[in-house]
């Protein structure tokens, strides 16, 4: 009985399989046909026989009914990667023949399974549905020549057992890691060329190995760890085309892969990739083959010339890690993605802080300006107004609905690189600002899209904390607290027993973006924004309490809180947490008061907000911006925890 490769356990933090599609506009870059010659063609896998390593055993080999083809055996490939041991071409070429049979074999099952699904049979369950067919547009092409042509293929071996498919990719991966730190840019251009083919097709392999054959996780992780060795990565970054087609599915991968620790190994690797590009002198090599050619030219170019494909790169890079993960979280957050997505972001920033500034300057720029003109285009449409074609952007890279995961994701992106390089985008977080509030006031007035204006409260919070710049938000505060103020929530209860509606869930409200209309006529609803709300407050008082100007700034604030929970619509719960707020602010007041004494003659404070962060943890209000933030963070933990659980049962 065949053993099916695919079948491998599946992560059981894995949301995946819920996640659709994001409806773009497919990239000029994805819908062109890649120039290299996939596993397609016949001379990839039938241009080096392997009869003549085989021997007789091999020519005794199982073979298989179906396919009429011989059963790829242990013994065989640790013969044939014994024999590339000595690192010759022809042993290398012989053992990469064997490789591409057995991931063209295993790609081209997922291919079927993906294009056998029909409207008619569209809820069938498949493992990692959403991130395969991205990853099919991505090598677009690719996979419908695979397909059509898999039949005439003249394929050597077949793949039974996943023990023997394991061997197979580690002691390739092995052998040519050996193999290319043998064979360096370095040499003169005829030995590059010598190799530049076997080096070419183990590259187009593996890029349909981590495009299709990614479920198989450890070899997956293997793959890309070798893939990001230096000497490997070198070979990759001066690959024409073949680097562009590695970014795409890396990426892809970074914000689609079921564990975590597959995507910190693909940041590894665009790591690696960007350091490599960022090195001029190695640019200098470029490896290109040209359409319906089977042979690699070898170019050298000036280093005006180097320079500006090294931009070209990066700048593709950059674009691709960003549409990637918009495109990956535009579904929607759940407790059981939520940690993964969250890891995604964090890897993105980190990748981020090491790109060159102009690189950096130039697509956050760009980015932020998109946002921004989707926030227009959906402010015109609501008003019901024409758009101006002098200023309507028809070349915009990406649009995103505002009120979206997309749009709070592509937020926390910029927000979480801005305060990661704050020194070098200080310029720009005025226009980030002012991108996120114009959001806000969109959506202010629609009770239904509360959350998406918590959400990007949230993130101003955290802009301010990591720039160290003062981000008013209190007025917007104030607003959301007055639209709640004129909910009666002992008459919803009473309405809601009457009907006896059946209550939604509301503990995960902040994994959602809009409530429902069910949503927004139960109570529970209505406390949990309050607590929201209060979250949101306390967590920019606490910043702000570190600038000597608190005891000012607070006056309004107490002003309007004293005021508020004196109504008698607003819950008990909610009068005392403001209850205790008021007097944490009071005394913060009274303790800030006493150290301005301290600071008069001193210069250098007065364009920082956080001035007193030697001790902040004495100051009342920071300390008990620190305490809620520590038990929200807890609650949200455990959510985390038994969401995972409760999948596994």
């Amino acid at each position: 009985m065949e053993i099916n490769v695919l079948e491998q356990p599946c992560e059981s933090g894995s949301d995946h399989d819920d996640l659709s599609d994001y409806n773009e506009d497919t990239d000029q870059s994805d819908s062109e046909e890649t120039q290299l010659e996939f596993l397609d063609s016949d001379s990839d896998v039938s241009e080096y026989s392997l009869d003549d390593e085989s021997g007789s055993q091999d020519s005794e080999a199982d073979v298989d009914e179906e396919t009429n083809l011989r059963i790829l055996t242990e013994s065989v490939v640790i013969r044939l990667a014994e024999n590339a041991s000595t690192l010759k071409p022809n042993p290398i070429r012989k053992l990469l023949s064997a490789y591409a049979c057995a991931v063209s074999h295993i790609a081209s099952e997922e291919i079927k399974i993906n294009a056998a699904i029909t409207p008619d049979n569209e809820k069938k369950k498949t493992k990692f549905k959403s991130l395969k067919k991205e990853n099919s547009r991505i090598l677009k092409g690719v996979s419908d020549r695979m397909r059509e042509k898999l039949e005439s293929s003249k394929q050597m071996y077949v793949i039974k057992n996943p023990d023997v498919y394991t061997l197979l990719v580690s002691k390739t991966l092995e052998m040519m890691s050996l193999f290319l730190k043998q064979n360096t840019l370095s040499e003169s251009p005829d030995a590059i060329a010598s190799v530049a083919q076997i080096v070419r097709k183990f590259f187009s392999t593996a890029i349909i190995q981590l495009g299709f054959a990614f479920q198989v996780f450890d070899i997956c992780r293997e793959t890309l760890i070798s893939l990001s060795s230096p000497h490997v990565m070198k070979w990759i970054a001066v690959f024409k085309n073949t680097n562009n087609q590695f970014v795409k599915i890396v990426c892809s991968l970074l914000s689609g892969h079921p564990q975590k620790a597959a995507r910190i190994n693909c940041l590894q690797f665009l790591q690696q990739y960007l350091t490599c590009l960022k090195d001029s002198k190695l640019i200098t090599t470029q490896l290109f083959q040209p359409k319906s050619s089977y042979l690699v030219n070898v170019i050298q170019l000036t280093v005006t010339d180097a320079k500006a494909v090294s931009n070209e790169a990066i700048n593709f890079l950059l674009q691709r890690c960003y549409r990637s993960q918009i495109k990956a979280v535009y579904n929607g957050l759940t407790f059981k993605n939520f940690g993964l997505f969250k890891l995604s972001q964090n890897c993105i920033t980190e990748l981020y802080s090491a790109v060159p500034y102009p690189n950096l300057y130039t697509h956050v720029f760009r980015s932020i300006r998109d946002l921004g003109m989707n926030i227009r285009r959906e402010w015109t449409t609501a008003n019901k107004k024409q758009p101006d074609p002098l200023n309507d952007d028809k070349n915009r890279s990406l649009t995103i609905a505002v009120c979206s995961w997309g749009f709070i994701e592509a937020i926390n992106i910029w927000v979480g690189v801005v305060s990661r390089s704050k020194d070098k985008l200080e310029t720009l977080i005025y226009p980030l600002v002012t991108v996120i509030t114009s959001a806000i006031k969109v959506n202010l007035q629609n009770l239904n899209c509360m959350p998406f204006v918590l959400h990007l409260l949230t993130a101003l919070n955290i802009l301010s904390d990591g720039t160290d710049k003062f981000i008013p938000i209190s007025s917007i505060i104030f607003q959301l607290l007055e639209s709640l103020k004129s909910k009666d929530l002992v008459k919803l209860d009473k309405a809601a027993k009457e009907t006896n509606s059946v209550l939604e869930k509301t503990d995960d409200i902040m994994v959602k973006l809009k409530l429902s209309n069910k949503q927004i006529h139960m109570s529970q609803t209505y406390k949990t924004l309050y607590k929201h709300i209060e979250i949101v407050l306390v967590d920019h008082l606490g910043i702000v309490s570190l600038n000597p100007s608190f005891p000012e700034f607070s006056i309004p604030i107490l002003t309007f809180l004293r005021i508020y929970v004196r109504n008698e619509h607003v819950p008990e719960e909610f009068k005392t947490c403001m209850t205790t707020l008021i007097q944490v602010v009071e005394d913060t007041c009274e303790k800030i008061k006493g150290r301005r004494l301290q600071l008069e003659g001193k210069s250098g404070t007065g364009s920082k907000l956080k001035v007193f962060t030697s001790d902040c943890k004495s100051i009342p209000t920071y300390k008990h911006r620190l305490d809620i933030l520590s038990r929200y963070q807890q609650l949200n933990k455990e959510k985390v925890t038994g969401t995972m659980a409760a999948s596994k049962i």
